[in-house]
C-alpha cells in the first residue's frame, strides 16, 4: 500500500497554531504554537516560520492539543 504524497517518509511536517503540553517540570501550556517535525523527531517548537523547509507539509491545529512522547 502506498502512502499519500503529503506524508511520505522524510518529508517535514509543521503543525501550526496548536496547544502544546511539553511535559516539563514547569507544567507549561503553550498556546497558538507551531511544531516542526523532521524525520519523525520534533525539530523546533514555537514560532517556527523561519525554520520551515519549503517542502514541509503544513497542518493547522486550532483547538487541538499535542503532547510529546
Amino acid at each position: 500500500m502506498t502512502q499519500p504524497a503529503a506524508f511520505l517518509p522524510g518529508r517535514p511536517v509543521v503543525l501550526r497554531r496548536g496547544t502544546v503540553l511539553p511535559m516539563d517540570r514547569a507544567r507549561r501550556v503553550l498556546t497558538d504554537t507551531d511544531v516542526l517535525v523532521v524525520d519523525d523527531r520534533i525539530a523546533a517548537v514555537g514560532l517556527v516560520a523561519s525554520a520551515v523547509p519549503l517542502t514541509a507539509r503544513a497542518r493547522v491545529l486550532r483547538e487541538r492539543r499535542s503532547t510529546s512522547g
